[in-house]
């Protein structure tokens, strides 16, 4: 489509495309609470924790004398929240002048619309890995790593994670380049086959119960452990404005931008403009409790950053 601008269907098939292909950290976080954000709703959600109850018992023998069981004790029903914002507008704007569309522009998708793309969800796997960064680093918490072992640091932080109450399912290991060699160089790998265990995230493993996948937005010697509902990233779309003469909403795999075209006779200039809304934050497991008179709710991690040590 040389010289020319794109249609809106030629928009959404190159951004679908290249999306889906650049999107790992963001597929495996939570992405449940996107439906919340909207119009006359704001740019913050807050989410509502279920409340808990812990089951009471009554003495049915002859209480005294008196022939009648025991009272009922009534509970208090108690919700809790947590707030994600939106908080965030990544965007590119592009300007194309008479000069660029008629003598150098052969291919607007690939020199344009690709870059522009490609900048955005750079973007949004970005901010989901500085989420993770955030993380302290607790390797302090588990048993040294050993490089010619590395799956005993994996079943060492599963046992925690599930002790914290997180499910069997749902586990996932964004793996550094220099921990995946070493266990590539260990055979971790030797026992677990062809096949990915998570479709989203090619290239991925069961160890030891994790989805893991090697990624360069770690660090080379971190692991970054996590339960899916860990991290949320909400991406939305901004609505169109009326007087744009060409605008067209992309989604794909969750992931949503605005792509508009128009001209600035200001600067005698076509532009192109890509934008989204973004928030993104790490929330911790909720652990019933149920061991004293009333059962409560106890924040624990529900991910952990692990810098990994070689032994000296």
């Amino acid at each position: 489509m040389a010289n020319s601008l794109y249609t809106a269907p030629d928009v959404v098939a190159l951004a679908n495309a290249l999306a889906s292909k650049d999107l790992v950290l963001a597929q495996t976080v939570n992405r449940d609470y996107e439906a919340n954000y909207g119009g006359g709703k704001g740019t913050s959600v807050n989410v509502r924790v279920p409340a808990v109850l812990k089951a009471r018992t009554r003495d049915l023998t002859n209480d005294a004398g008196t022939g009648q069981a025991s009272a009922f004790v009534v509970d208090t029903v108690t919700e809790t929240t947590f707030t994600v914002a939106l908080d965030e507008n990544p965007y590119s704007v592009v300007a194309l002048n008479d000069r660029e569309r008629t003598f150098e522009l052969e291919d607007f998708g690939r020199q344009i619309l690709a870059p522009q793309i490609d900048a955005i969800v750079d973007w949004i796997e970005s901010k989901v890995a500085a989420e993770m960064a955030a993380l302290a680093d607790a390797v302090a918490s588990f048993d040294a790593y050993a490089p010619t072992n590395p799956t005993a640091l994996f079943t060492d932080v599963r046992q925690t994670l599930r002790e914290n109450g997180l499910p069997v399912t749902g586990l996932i290991a964004a793996v550094g380049t220099q921990v995946w060699k070493e266990m590539g160089d260990a055979k971790v790998f030797s026992d677990q086959g062809s096949q990915t265990t998570n479709p989203s995230v090619p290239g991925s493993k069961n160890v030891a119960g994790f989805d893991a996948f090697e990624t360069n937005r770690v660090a080379p010697r971190e692991i970054v452990f996590y339960h899916k509902a860990a991290f949320t990233l909400a991406v939305r779309a901004p609505q169109a404005p009326n007087g744009a003469p060409f605008s067209a909403s992309v989604a794909s795999n969750g992931f949503a931008m605005l792509h508009i075209q128009d001209y600035d006779s200001n600067i005698g200039s076509d532009r192109s403009l890509l934008s989204t809304f973004i928030g993104t934050q790490y929330l911790a497991a909720r652990k019933v409790d149920r061991s004293g008179a009333t059962a409560t709710i106890v924040s624990v991690p529900s991910a952990y950053r692990v810098v990994t040590v070689l032994p000296v």
